[in-house]
């Protein structure tokens, strides 16, 4: 996937222009459902986008709230502490990097469940 991303966008420009073609958006959810399949997370949305967040009003994917306790913050402050992914950023995130300087991106994203791995998959529901 990041190479086809790499292949067909090429700036942060782009991929923000072109953020609602098919392309960009069976990857973002290709994406998604990596995650959801491998690590048990779900897609979300908020219900009442922040308009001052722009990220708020995109899906995202995130461990079920029956996780919650598996997943603390770096201050051990945070409510709800887990990871949350949303795919187009992790694009943004590959094409702000040197181009093939850190191939593998959006395979790192999977390593910010390793504190919650357990459980993962199966039928679980919020």
């Amino acid at each position: 996937m990041e190479a086809l991303v790499r292949e067909q966008v090429t700036s942060v420009d782009d991929l923000s222009a072109r953020e609602h073609t098919p392309m960009i958006q069976v990857a973002c959810w290709y994406v998604g459902e990596v995650h959801n399949r491998t690590r048990g997370t779900r897609w979300r949305m908020d219900p009442e986008p922040a308009g001052s967040h722009p990220w708020s009003a995109r899906p995202y994917v995130v461990p079920p709230f029956a996780r919650l306790h598996a997943y603390v913050g770096p201050e051990g402050i945070d409510y709800d502490a887990r990871p949350r992914h949303h795919p187009l950023s992790g694009f943004l995130a590959l094409l702000q990097e040197e181009p093939m300087a850190r191939p593998g991106a959006p395979r790192r994203a999977l390593d910010d469940y390793e504190s919650g791995a357990e459980g993962k998959g199966g039928d679980e529901r919020e």
